[in-house]
């Protein structure tokens, strides 16, 4: 049932985001994937058992994976590199409230976190309707995934977010195992999240400061670079504040991220196909990432200890910033076209 969602990204995302480039549409488009989100959603809460369930996941998987890229691009059209971040900070404060939600009804009213998921899509649907479609790119392109992937730069901008996104996917699904396991209080795990989405949000608030001075390209080496002492004092210190300070470092390995990569991606991606360009970014990451880190951890979780799995997680970082230095960084970049 988890692969669903990985899966659904691969899939999905770029097969929409085509489509919200090639109808020149992305609007009514965005507008469809989460109006067929809130149906899978509302299926998926009224399912009686698993044969119900999966179907309706597969259909929340497929229909919410364009939406997120399209969102990104209308934002980054609308608003610029530099205001992106001030946008999207607002995610991840709406990721942190919603967990202390979920986490304060989750015990008395199990599948409520569903049913809320349901009604914040509606509410979704309803606020798309205050999107100003005269400043979004309406310019039809003839290209298709393969004009993206035969662009150099953006070929390893995705090669790179798989392997980065892949150590991140595995602190999201396994440090509250791994805390526990090391014999720590679960709070512990809640204190890691809460300051480093802080950290994240505060990294999104500068964005624009951040692209100025640094630029997208320094902002992706920096967050693939820190994952190396990252990883590696993750699976070291046992420690409770030693554990929940190196978690700040998240503000840079998601933050810094997530502005950098939306930025270049934007920067690369030829007119006509920058949906699709954000499409494949989320799929590369999200999708093939997650499901490597899934597999992976299938594989050696019941072989290796947590510790030496988020040890391990610092030679993928290094083979990340590698590819990146030796690849991404030292491909030219060419104005869209």
């Amino acid at each position: 049932m988890l692969a669903i969602v990985p899966i659904g990204l691969l899939l999905g995302s770029p097969i929409g985001t085509l489509l919200a480039d090639r109808s020149r549409q992305p609007i009514w488009v965005l507008r469809l994937c989460i109006a067929l989100s809130a149906v899978a959603t509302l299926a998926l809460y009224l399912a009686p058992d698993w044969r119900f369930m999966a179907p309706a996941a597969a259909l929340l998987a497929l229909a919410r994976a364009p939406a997120g890229a399209i969102t990104d691009n209308i934002a980054m059209q609308t608003t610029g590199a530099s205001g992106y971040g001030k946008v999207r900070l607002w995610g991840s404060v709406g990721f942190v409230v919603i967990c202390w939600a979920v986490g304060m009804s989750l015990d008395r009213w199990p599948s409520s976190p569903i049913l809320v998921c349901f009604v914040l899509l509606c509410g979704l649907l309803l606020a798309t309707e205050r999107l100003n479609r005269g400043t979004i790119e309406r310019e039809a392109s003839s290209g298709s995934i393969r004009t993206l992937l035969a662009d150099k730069r953006l070929a390893a901008m995705y090669c790179v977010a798989i392997l980065h996104s892949s150590t991140v996917a595995i602190y999201d699904r396994f440090f509250a195992l791994h805390v526990s396991t090391i014999g720590l209080p679960s709070k512990v795990a809640a204190n890691a999240l809460a300051l480093g989405v802080s950290v994240e949000v505060a990294v999104m608030a500068a964005s624009g400061l951040l692209l100025r001075r640094l630029g997208a390209m320094k902002l992706i080496l920096i967050a693939v670079a820190v994952g190396i002492p990252r990883w590696w004092l993750c699976g070291t210190i046992t420690d409770s504040a030693g554990l929940v300070a190196v978690q700040a470092l998240h503000g840079l390995s998601f933050g810094a991220w997530w502005i950098g990569g939306i930025a270049l991606v934007a920067e690369q991606a030829p007119r006509g196909l920058r949906n699709s360009a954000q499409g494949m970014f989320l799929a590369a990451g999200h999708g093939i990432g997650q499901l490597v880190a899934m597999l992976g951890a299938a594989l050696v979780l019941d072989r290796a200890s947590t510790s030496t799995i988020f040890q391990g997680l610092s030679a993928v970082s290094v083979m990340a910033l590698l590819l990146a230095l030796g690849w991404l960084a030292r491909t030219e970049q060419q104005p869209a076209r």
